[in-house]
């Protein structure tokens, strides 16, 4: 009798772990169905949407939540009969997903879902699963980093055309934070996000200094709206901004000047990948060529120009090659004896 009970127990025993080994294997082939589709959803997503950014109200305005404020439509593109809104980044994840533009259970499977609101009246809500490569990386995030909320807030005041405050730090030897301006409040007109090196930054006007500036996003802390709006828009020229990037090295602070350099043509190649194929490559003494840029003159530049040694050279202006001089005297400084 107990040896029947023994059998029977150990029966049991099995079936339920057979069961949940089956139900952990039909857990991670959904998890895989959700990222492969995610994934082919995204790549379709890429292709359709063309970059843009956005420095004034659209027009398609609808009225929003209690009927007060007005917001525009968000726009959608349609792939395989489903519409979606855009595409979600959190690159602290390294985490890219497309969003549907309205939520249930089986779209859920497929990518994340917005549930409810609008990126343009700043409460935009979106759900997903917990798949691998949905929002299950987002446990990862350190508690007390406002790594998403810093974005968030600058797109609204972007789209709301209204100016922000922030303080703005550093890191020293210690790796402890040192606050510019001795922690007083920047105030800065915002126009464009810019992605570039992996970190996102902030194109704006500063309102104390008078010029465009560029802020690193994860080193602006304590960002609010001043609900006021914003100035600077007549310094901020939208069709530069796609060489922004290029012309900054970096984004590290440097007056932007024309800079005519020289180059031997076996670098024709490092050169358009630095600034496009629409870069301007003047033919110069045999083997060697010039362009002339608006470049952020700065140590990063000059870095730049002297990694290719002594088959790159800055020509003009004047004033730049002589920096570039001292930079140079500057370093060798440091190796004397």
């Amino acid at each position: 009798m107990k040896r029947k009970i023994g059998t029977l127990i150990m029966t049991i025993g099995l079936l339920l772990l057979a069961t949940a080994l089956g139900l952990v294997g039909y857990n991670l082939l959904r998890d895989r169905k959700a990222g492969n589709e995610s994934d082919a959803r995204l790549a379709e997503l890429q292709k359709a949407i063309t970059k843009q950014t956005v420095s004034a109200q659209p027009e398609n305005l609808r009225m929003f939540g209690d009927g007060q404020k007005a917001v525009p439509e968000m726009e959608t593109l349609e792939i395989d009969a489903e519409r979606y809104i855009g595409v979600l980044q959190i690159p602290d994840l390294e985490l890219e997903l497309p969003v549907m533009q309205d939520w249930n259970y089986e779209n859920l499977t497929v990518a994340p879902c917005r549930y409810s609101g609008s990126c343009y009246g700043g409460d935009l809500v979106i759900c997903a699963h917990n798949y691998g490569k949905h929002f299950s990386p987002i446990r990862n995030i350190e508690p007390g980093t406002d790594k998403i909320g810093r974005v968030d807030r600058i797109s609204s005041a972007i789209n709301s055309s209204e100016s922000i405050r922030f303080r703005y730090f550093d890191y020293n030897t210690s790796a402890k934070k040192v606050y510019h301006r001795d922690g007083r409040t920047y105030s800065v007109s915002p126009f464009a996000l810019i992605w570039d090196n992996e970190n996102y930054y902030l194109l704006g006007y500063d309102e104390d200094d008078e010029i465009m500036k560029h802020f690193r996003v994860d080193k602006m802390e304590s960002i609010s709206s001043s609900g006021l709006p914003r100035k600077g828009l007549d310094l901020f020229h939208e069709e530069d901004l796609s060489g922004y990037s290029v012309m900054h090295f970096g984004m590290y602070h440097g007056e932007l000047q024309r800079v005519r350099i020289r180059f031997k043509d076996r670098l024709a190649g490092q050169v358009i990948d630095r600034f496009g194929k629409d870069v301007l490559m003047i033919p110069d003494t045999e083997g060697w060529f010039n362009i002339d840029v608006p470049v952020a003159v700065s140590p990063v530049f000059f870095s730049w120009v002297f990694s290719f040694g002594t088959d790159a050279e800055i020509v003009g202006p004047e004033n730049v090659r002589n920096e570039a001089a001292e930079y140079v005297r500057s370093l060798s400084a440091l190796y004397e004896d």
